[in-house]
């Protein structure tokens, strides 16, 4: 049962009072409802397969209902501080939800794919998952979210009490499409390739970077934040000076948490940097030299990578390359050790250094 709130004035001292009073009735509640009949996500590596759907939940839902007259008919724009709180997970192909309301302000899209958790992190969204481990041990997680609000606006991310919102979703993209696309949209299915992520390998072959991360990187570097910059990227190039990815060099600050792939198998040569850029971009989209940082968060993370299946040993002869520009010098980059993590900085053109690819996940 859905409870109903409503209020009417009628004026007892003017006469005319006839005893009727009409009152409007509002639901204090949302309807939530997700069909999805398809969740088909194959992939081809290890003999192939396909990703089955292993729940849905709505997050972020109102924890309260409200019989006050803000945002009665459901297109007010007062937002209530009663708190959220997220569903059970079901996995069913058609689920429903009475949830009270959580409306949002402040918020800005321009089109479906900014309708994100980066964009609007408290905003009411409904999540579906899917995971697969795989034969050795490979784990699989695929997270798809559908934000709530009007279907005429997509800066709209609010949940508001009675309204019905039915979303239909349906899911039809190999893993392979949706490792290698940034962003996508289909339909009003909206997903992007932010923190928390939408893909990812739970098998130690990713890194997390992170404030802790960045406060261990600060106190190694000390105050040589210019002439080692943690977030700065060339963008791909030997020459250039880049720009700060992900964070501010010069505070040592991260701007969004987000992780990282590690390339399992090891090139096995030194080379100059532009050699080793050619050598990542190579191995297929996405795939790049590390910043500083990153370089720094596999180091630390050393152990735990080498002990994965199939994860060749980090070298330890020469350096290992990086795509941070030491100190502004465009044919100068920033370099790491994994014998004892040591820092240095090497000349592209010259210098040889090992190079241990990522891509963002």
């Amino acid at each position: 049962d859905v409870p109903y709130a409503g209020t009417a004035t009628a004026n007892l001292s003017s006469g005319s009072f006839d005893g009727v009073v009409s009152v409007s009735l509002y639901r204090t509640l949302a309807k939530v409802t997700v069909v999805n009949q398809t969740f088909s996500i194959p992939y081809s590596s290890q003999g192939g397969g396909n990703i089955p759907r292993t729940g849905i939940q709505l997050v972020n839902a109102g924890k309260k209902c409200f019989g006050t007259k803000n945002n009665y008919d459901g297109t007010g724009s007062n937002t209530n501080t009663a708190g959220v709180e997220n569903s059970t997970s079901v996995n069913a192909n058609t689920v429903t939800w009475y949830v009270g309301e959580n409306v949002q302000s402040g918020y800005s899209a321009t089109n479906a794919t900014e309708r994100n958790r980066l964009k609007a992190p408290d905003a009411a969204r409904v999540t579906l998952t899917g995971s697969k481990t795989l034969a050795t041990d490979d784990a699989y997680t695929c997270h798809f979210d559908v934000f709530m609000g009007k279907s005429s606006d997509v800066s709209d991310f609010s949940l508001r009490r009675h309204t019905n919102y039915t979303l239909t979703v349906n899911i039809n993209n190999s893993l392979e499409f949706i490792r290698n696309y940034v962003t996508n949209s289909s339909g009003n299915l909206y997903y992007k390739n932010d923190d928390p992520r939408i893909w990812h390998s739970v098998a130690s072959v990713w890194v997390s970077v992170n404030q802790p991360l960045a406060n261990t990187y600060k106190t190694w570097i000390g105050s040589d934040l210019t002439n080692y910059p943690p977030f700065n990227y060339d963008g791909g190039a030997s020459s250039g000076t880049g720009s700060d990815y992900m964070g501010v060099s010069s505070t040592a600050t991260v701007n969004t948490p987000y992780s990282f792939e590690v390339e399992k198998t090891e090139r096995g040569s030194a080379s100059t940097h532009r050699s080793a850029t050619d050598y990542c971009n190579g191995l297929g989209t996405g795939w790049r030299v590390p910043t500083f940082i990153e370089l720094k968060g596999m180091y630390q993370n050393k152990a735990a990578l080498e002990a994965t299946s199939g994860f060749a040993a980090f070298l330890i002869s020469y350096t290992y390359w990086s795509s941070s520009v030491y100190n502004g010098s465009a044919g100068i980059r920033c370099g790491l050790g994994f014998n004892y993590g040591n820092y240095d900085y090497y000349y592209t053109s010259t210098g040889n250094g090992y190079v241990r690819c990522v891509r963002d996940i």
